[in-house]
């Protein structure tokens, strides 16, 4: 009899609105974390740029191809131009290359001035 009772139970039921509220949210939300991720990943190599002998130049007034306004409000920025060692990788090239799409990316040849130079 319970088995019964169970079996006639009216299932759970929302309308068609709802469901598409949900999957709004849920769509912006995965948005939202995924312009994250890439904004943490672009920092991220920015940092270990600053930290070597590499250089990374930014002026967002001249930059052709401006970022998303949802990674600019998290912080991110658009960058015009990097140079990097030219004994790099060229993985760690590829993946700066792949990070910042809207910059020139370069490898540089360093010299070393001697005194004997100036």
């Amino acid at each position: 009899m319970a088995l019964l009772r169970f079996l006639r139970r009216p299932r759970f039921q929302f309308s068609l609105r709802t469901l598409f509220i949900a999957v709004t949210l849920f769509a912006i939300g995965s948005y939202a974390v995924s312009q994250a991720g890439i904004v943490m990943c672009r920092k991220s190599i920015l940092d270990s740029i600053q930290g070597h002998t590499l250089t990374a130049m930014r002026r967002p007034s001249i930059v052709a191809r401006p970022l998303p306004w949802t990674r600019r409000m998290m912080g991110d920025f658009p960058v015009e131009w990097i140079g990097v060692d030219r004994n790099i990788d060229d993985a760690e090239f590829e993946r700066i290359v792949c990070a910042f799409p809207e910059a020139k990316v370069e490898r540089l040849t360093v010299y070393v001035l001697d005194e004997r130079d100036y």
